[in-house]
């Protein structure tokens, strides 16, 4: 049997209740991806750089965290890696259930790509399942101090995907926006 032909008789097929969960996790995270909450973590990224930031985004808007890397007495470098705060990390926790919970863990890539990198998927998902399925993720690349590109990925059956994107233009914008107000 060929390849090609193995493949689509061992395909699992689509599961609609996992497309609709998928759906669910997306629609909840733009809702919350507001202009001014996206302005507001482009300005932590900055702020944070030349190390990463982190924090998360909810129905009540930004809540920036420390990332406790930095306080590990250099053991991790914060330049490339974050770790919520514990306040953080409880609000997470607790929000699955919460309708104006937190739907977003951010961080920044200090002179790297807006990709969520196996490093945040082996972080997000450690056994191969997400630990917080409700989540989605925001990665902010930031090169030299400015954020270039911001993209949002989700889970999905068996891995994250990139279901949003916005460039350093788009990103201009939407800040001056949120900054006029």
């Amino acid at each position: 049997m060929n390849s090609s032909a193995e493949k689509s008789t061992n395909a699992v097929p689509p599961d609609p209740a996992d497309d609709a969960a998928f759906a669910g996790r997306v629609e909840s995270a733009i809702a919350v991806l507001s202009p001014d909450a996206l302005g507001a973590v482009c300005r932590h990224a900055e702020a944070e750089y030349p190390e990463e930031c982190c924090g998360t985004i909810s129905g009540s808007g930004v809540r920036p965290s420390v990332n406790v890397c930095r306080e590990g007495g250099g053991a991790i470098d914060a330049r490339r890696t974050f770790e919520l705060d514990a306040a953080s990390a409880v609000a997470v926790a607790q929000s699955a259930e919460d309708s104006n919970g937190v739907r977003i863990v951010y961080h920044s890539h200090p002179d790297g790509p807006a990709v969520f990198s196996e490093t945040d998927r082996r972080a997000a998902a450690p056994a191969g399942r997400p630990v917080y399925p409700h989540l989605c993720h925001l990665v902010i690349a930031c090169t030299g101090g400015r954020v270039s590109q911001v993209s949002l990925y989700a889970w999905r059956r068996d891995e994250y995907v990139r279901v949003a994107s916005w460039a350093r233009a788009a990103l201009q914008r939407v800040v001056a926006e949120s900054d006029a107000d």
